[in-house]
């Protein structure tokens, strides 16, 4: 099983490099799908960031929280799961020019947009403008 999660997390990894992350961004969580031979309830099943704690024993005590019981059987994974996260860059600041015009510059063109109100018609502004 640990060969199976590896290559799912080099292909995680991979896949995200391929975006531009680079790896010291990249965080990856572990997901199973736990469930007691015998029964039909998977219990997703994940360590806390950073622990390396047996996922039996985390899906025996989050199996007791949801339904108040545990049973004494053997637990089967349904399957595994990698969640990659790439973290980007900070936000930088940017200096904006001050507005050529007095008060609200016109639109550079309208849309419908909905709001609390319902829809709205709203005046889309560029930027460089």
């Amino acid at each position: 099983m640990q060969t199976r999660v590896h290559a799912l997390k080099e292909k995680t990894k991979d896949e995200l490099m391929k975006q531009g992350f680079n790896l010291q961004s990249i965080e990856l969580q572990v997901f199973y799908n736990l469930r007691y031979q015998g029964t039909d309830t998977a219990i997703m099943t994940t360590a806390p960031s950073g622990n390396t704690a047996d996922y039996s024993t985390i899906f025996v005590e989050n199996y007791q929280r949801e339904f108040g019981f545990t049973l004494i059987r053997p637990i089967i994974v349904d399957d595994i799961r990698v969640r990659g996260i790439g973290k980007a860059a900070g936000l930088k600041s940017m200096l904006i020019a001050a507005s050529r015009h007095n008060g609200c510059p016109p639109a550079h063109s309208y849309t419908e947009t909905y709001f609390q109100g319902g829809w709205q018609k709203t005046g889309v502004y560029m930027l460089a403008e």
